[in-house]
């Protein structure tokens, strides 16, 4: 087994996503270089940073955390791209355990009931083949030890991409189209939403609307990577 592997790694070795530099045994994703110039986010604060800041008087959030900070043409950029659009689901259980790690001692978490994928449309999770935060969402399964709970929060209608929206034209876009199946399922619960990346908060907002008239429900956010 280890002849064969060795053999797959000499013809078909494991390169570095942004650099194209061959990978070491010891290497994920990019090479060592390159996870030094990852603009990891320092998280001041979990219950007070600019993703709840820009959700205040949208929806009420209990936590936020992400991982990675997003520049156009940056690595952030180069590791999304190949999670969303090259079958890359490694990535996102990868980075998904780094962000459990870096929230596991945190009281909201220790509180949280399920963790919940926001989900995608089915023609579109038909046609990418899966959902990348589902993939994110194993990896701090992994890591935190909480339940993963898909399928009752629903998105109902198929939207246009986001890029190059205006704030405006994205909350149009997406507003009313996430309903939660069984509403009683998630009553009493803290729930943690996942997503990929963070931009105006759109997604999330609407995301959240159909939860937040659930009796008793608190919502915390983990992205892998918020842009500005």
């Amino acid at each position: 087994m280890n002849f064969l592997k060795g053999l797959i790694d000499l013809f078909f070795p494991e390169i570095c996503i942004y650099c194209n530099q061959n990978l070491v045994k010891t290497e994920k994703i990019i090479c060592t270089f390159c996870e030094a110039q990852l603009p990891v986010s320092d998280n001041e604060s979990f219950t007070e940073n600019k993703i709840i800041k820009s959700l205040w008087g949208r929806v009420n959030i209990e936590f936020a955390a992400y991982y990675l900070n997003f520049k156009k043409g940056g690595i952030t950029q180069q590791i999304l791209h190949f999670l969303k659009y090259k079958n890359r689901k490694d990535i996102g259980i990868f980075y998904g355990k780094r962000l459990g790690f870096m929230i596991i001692n945190e009281k909201f978490i220790k509180e949280v009931d399920y963790i919940v994928p926001v989900p995608l449309h089915k023609t579109k999770l038909r046609k990418r083949g899966y959902n990348q935060s589902a993939e994110i969402s194993k990896g701090l399964c992994e890591v935190l030890k909480i339940p993963v709970l898909e399928n009752n929060l629903i998105r109902i209608s198929n939207t246009q991409t986001q890029t190059r929206k205006k704030r405006f034209e994205r909350w149009t876009n997406v507003s009313t189209n996430f309903i939660v199946k069984n509403p009683a399922l998630f009553e009493d619960k803290n729930l943690l939403l996942v997503d990929d990346v963070f931009t105006t908060g759109a997604t999330i907002e609407a995301c959240c609307q159909p939860l937040i008239n659930i009796n008793n429900v608190k919502i915390g956010l983990v992205f892998l990577a918020v842009a500005g």
